[in-house]
């Protein structure tokens, strides 16, 4: 398998996923100003819609969105846990936080990521980011993780998440339970090791 990603983007879920799960994969970079991949390969044949991650499949099928590509890679490693069994009512609730995610925090830091500053735009989106992580950290009131006592790709996601408030200088204090995810998070071998690849650090 190979991701395509771009760093600091939601693909670092992805391939803090691929670490976590033990499975053998290649990454690539893609620049975004010029759609050109690491070996200079043109990334719009790979995913027409220009986004990362993609993940090329060994049978040369390619998987894009996040959401979807995190589901992907947990099935194939049911031993990690990494997401409840099909069908479960705990499957249900896992996709219900991955959708959380990704349309109330990930689609409202867009006017963040937007090369040019419409000022009013980032302020409702700040609301609604607001709204969304007193969600997740009462969530976490009772729990370690997500899912409960199990780390899950639901966590990864929710993670880079709280890595954008760093890249925007967002505070999190206000949030102890989301605070404390993210500690618990970054310390993980498999994070670590995708935070020095992708941003040498």
């Amino acid at each position: 398998m190979k991701l395509y990603y771009h760093p600091h983007a939601c693909s670092m879920a992805t391939h803090i996923a691929l670490r976590e799960s033990g499975l053998s994969f290649d990454i690539e970079p893609v620049d975004f100003s010029t759609k050109k991949t690491g070996t200079g390969l043109d990334f719009m044949k790979v995913n027409p819609k220009g986004m990362v991650p993609a993940l090329v499949l060994d049978n040369g099928e390619v998987l894009t969105e996040v959401t979807t590509i995190l589901s992907y890679i947990a099935d194939l490693v049911p031993n990690k846990n990494l997401v409840p069994k099909a069908g479960t009512i705990s499957r249900y609730k896992l996709t219900s936080f991955l959708s959380c995610i990704s349309m109330d925090l990930h689609k409202n830091f867009s006017a963040f990521f937007f090369p040019t500053a419409i000022e009013p735009w980032k302020e409702v989106s700040k609301i609604k980011l607001d709204n969304a992580f007193e969600y997740f950290n009462s969530v976490l009131s009772d729990n370690e993780y997500l899912m409960g006592d199990n780390y899950s790709i639901a966590d990864m996601y929710l993670f880079v998440m709280l890595h954008w408030c760093d890249y925007f200088s967002m505070s999190i204090d206000r949030w102890p339970n989301l605070a404390r995810l993210k500690g618990a998070v970054s310390s993980r071998p498999a994070v670590q090791s995708t935070f020095k690849v992708e941003l040498g650090s």
